[in-house]
């Protein structure tokens, strides 16, 4: 059993290596949705234009000794306004964040795109599906808040990267304003059980007993240790909660139940017709505007205190 269940984990958390946006398999068809073609149409047009424009690598070491990789992007104006993204599961930063990351640029902000533990140029064998990444994320933001002391950072996750993002809103964080949390699952434990369902067509025992037996060997704590409801539930920023209403990988409901619980300002957004990671297909009007908008007088409270 033991063999087996480190099998298993390896599948689920290992290091996959650097792939791109011609590297989806049938399985990423199923799990992102039906809105999955254009969503892919999209990042392939922009994910080109965003890696052309000039950008700095930036690099923190992680506690545990991993290099960890982040893509800096200075705006052509001046700013002290910096957006931090955080991809998803298996994933990079020029791809999640293709179409939203010029739109950040665009909207006059600095980008940095984090490249997560065993994703891409960062070190690490395994992926900590949120609880490693949140630690990560925090040396990024010390650096940035380092570089602009006096700026404003926002933070932005999709996906995976949405709930590590939520696993930092109850963190004490330097210049941090707001968190966007975009297409976020708010329990580890859960989003697995539901995806050993829908992917597998499995009851979640016992693969789940055997996948969180290894998350154990690996990190130390289990699923429970860090959910990303209970952070929110005792967050300390501003936040935006936005999901695809057809999303079946991560259900909206997760997004629903969190902003449910979040003390501070916030507002949430579901995005009709759009599945997993999707939701940017609402365009200005349907999910960009509503973001700025939000982030734009969360800016208006902070200079008038």
């Amino acid at each position: 059993m033991s063999k087996l269940s480190h099998k298993l984990f390896d599948g689920v958390f290992g290091n996959v290596g650097m792939w791109s946006s011609d590297t989806m398999d049938r399985t990423a068809y199923k799990t992102m949705g039906e809105s999955f073609p254009k969503l892919l149409e999209l990042t392939k047009k922009n994910e080109p234009i965003l890696a052309s424009l000039p950008h700095e690598l930036f690099t923190v070491t992680t506690k545990d000794g991993l290099k960890i990789v982040g893509h800096f992007f200075t705006n052509e104006e001046a700013t002290d306004k910096t957006a931090i993204c955080i991809h998803g599961y298996h994933s990079y930063g020029f791809y999640d964040f293709a179409t939203v990351g010029l739109e950040y640029l665009n909207r006059g902000y600095n980008l940095l795109l984090i490249t997560n533990r065993a994703c891409g140029e960062s070190e690490g064998e395994y992926t900590g599906f949120g609880p490693a990444e949140s630690e990560d994320a925090q040396l990024f933001i010390k650096l940035i808040a380092d570089k602009f002391p006096n700026g404003s950072i926002i933070i932005h996750g999709c996906s995976m990267g949405g709930s590590t993002a939520c696993m930092l809103s109850d963190k004490e964080l330097p210049n941090v304003k707001a968190i966007v949390s975009d297409c976020a699952f708010a329990s580890i434990r859960d989003e697995f059980a539901h995806m050993i369902k829908f992917l597998a067509h499995l009851p979640p025992w016992p693969l789940l007993n055997m996948l969180e037996k290894e998350y154990k060997k690996q990190f130390g704590f289990g699923f429970d240790r860090e959910k990303p409801i209970d952070c929110v539930r005792n967050a300390k920023y501003p936040m935006f909660f936005v999901h695809g209403a057809d999303d079946n990988y991560v259900l909206a409901e997760n997004s629903k139940l969190m902003y449910g619980v979040c003390p501070t300002a916030k507002q949430l957004l579901i995005v009709p017709g759009q599945g997993h990671a999707a939701a940017q297909l609402g365009g200005n009007e349907g999910y960009f505007d509503h973001i700025f908008d939000f982030l734009k007088e969360v800016e208006t409270k902070n200079a008038d205190k």
